[in-house]
């Protein structure tokens, strides 16, 4: 294929990419989710991302474990310890994806639970019921965006970080599931809200 065609197909992608993240906040807005619409460009962004460049299986993955965590995240906005327990493990599994490529995927997974954490919205008066909300919102958005990649790119771009060997994957997960476990203890204890969101998405 020519350069010139290869670079414009690398466009027409990356717009499609853009429109398939923006898509969900609108679909939620017409259900009613006008408070989740927000946020949930962040987990669309997610799954687009991960199967733009990693493909069907980690972005399968990446969209559960965003909705997942968002949920968590929600629960345990008021609470430190739990939520730097949640964070800890986090960055343990962003270092167990980058032994396989996938680390810049999963590293949208703490982001997107770090927003959740942060400054989730109030869409309901219930506590459980918002966390569930919460992280439907966020993993269907993320397999949306993900779907709408698929049609259009049929095949992954590649990652753009390489896998890492097991030694230096198992060390970069410790650093940042220390580096994430004491960030989110301190959104979550001092209540950040929208700068501890940014602080989460600093730290990955």
């Amino acid at each position: 294929m020519p350069s010139h065609a290869k670079t414009a197909k690398v466009t027409v992608v990356m717009l499609l990419a853009m429109v398939a993240m923006f898509a969900p906040s609108v679909l939620w807005s017409v259900a009613g989710l006008e408070a989740a619409a927000g946020i949930s460009v962040v987990g669309a962004m997610s799954g687009a991302l991960a199967m733009t460049y990693n493909g069907l299986r980690p972005a399968l993955l990446v969209s559960v474990a965003v909705g997942v965590a968002s949920a968590i995240a929600v629960a345990v906005s008021a609470a430190w310890l739990p939520a730097a327990a949640l964070f800890a493990c986090l960055g343990l599994l962003i270092g167990w994806a980058g032994a396989k490529g996938w680390a810049s995927a999963f590293g949208f997974v703490a982001i997107s639970a770090g927003f959740s954490l942060g400054e989730h919205p109030l869409v309901s008066g219930e506590p459980v019921v918002e966390a569930v909300l919460l992280g439907l919102v966020m993993g269907s958005s993320a397999l949306f965006a993900a779907g709408v990649v698929l049609v259009v790119l049929r095949r992954p771009m590649g990652s753009p970080i390489p896998a890492l060997n097991p030694a230096r994957a198992r060390a970069y997960g410790l650093f940042l599931g220390l580096a994430l476990g004491v960030g989110a203890g301190v959104v979550a204890g001092m209540g950040l809200a929208h700068a501890g969101a940014w602080l989460i998405l600093t730290i990955v």
